[in-house]
């Protein structure tokens, strides 16, 4: 998973569609590893909204 956190990051520093294909990735991940969208449901949904803290 390591691998995968570093390539959605690298693309949030993209732009905005970076931002857009980051929380994709990071849908597909969480969708195949459950545990991973109830520890990161916050961040998902700022992506999915274009923000990134």
């Amino acid at each position: 998973m390591g691998k995968v956190r570093e390539h959605v990051l690298d693309r949030t520093q993209d732009t905005a569609t970076g931002v857009a294909e980051a929380a994709g990735l990071l849908e597909e991940t969480t969708g195949r590893c459950p545990p991973l969208r109830e520890r990161h449901p916050t961040r998902l949904m700022t992506w999915r909204r274009g923000v990134i803290m």
